[in-house]
């Protein structure tokens, strides 16, 4: 089937939803979970100078965090709502959870330029848009595959633009146009 998009009466697009997804649409969207960090399962000192493996107390030197070695680091488990914790042990599990986020940061810089970060709904979620220019979706698939658990990435999601990001980026095209018609209106009287 067809769709046409009209924006203020007039055709702007018609084609298969495939054709208009890969003419309008940005490529695709990422969205990856990193895993928790459980409490008592990291010491301070292994948070100094790279990245924690979570339960193991090792430090990933900042070359094999770039080089996205040891994955076979021990799957940690979440802390729990209700979980008491020591002061001590939060500020060594928020330092683990911003190793983990600079590390995971590091890796869509590296290895997915031009990677925009679109939104970070929680502190260990991320949804960013990777630009389809010399990059397949197997590539994508590749790469996260091979860093889930180097990166401690509990889950992740690749998806093209939906049809719905489209229209509404036409819609967003004919509300300016609009805003810019009133504004000019506005001036000549």
């Amino acid at each position: 089937g067809r769709i046409s998009i009209l924006v203020d009466g007039a055709l702007r697009c018609i084609g298969s939803a495939q054709h208009l997804k890969a003419r309008f649409g940005h490529g695709y969207e990422v969205d990856v979970r990193l895993r928790d960090v459980e409490a008592g399962s990291v010491d301070r000192g292994s948070v100094d100078g790279g990245s924690v493996e979570a339960g193991s107390g090792k430090v990933v030197g900042s070359e094999a965090v770039e080089a996205n070695v040891d994955v076979d680091a021990p799957v940690p488990n979440s802390v729990a709502p209700n979980e008491v914790v020591a002061p001590n042990e939060v500020v060594v599990v928020e330092e683990a959870v911003a190793a983990r986020v600079a590390a995971f940061e590091t890796f869509m810089a590296e290895r997915l330029h031009g990677a925009e970060l679109l939104e970070r709904p929680t502190e260990l979620s991320f949804r960013y848009r990777v630009g389809s220019d010399g990059v397949s979706l197997a590539t994508i698939f590749e790469l996260f595959e091979s860093a889930k658990d180097a990166l401690f990435i509990s889950e992740y999601s690749v998806g093209q633009t939906t049809m719905e990001q489209i229209f509404n980026g036409f819609a967003s095209q004919g509300a300016d146009t609009a805003s810019q018609q009133q504004a000019v209106g506005q001036a000549a009287a």
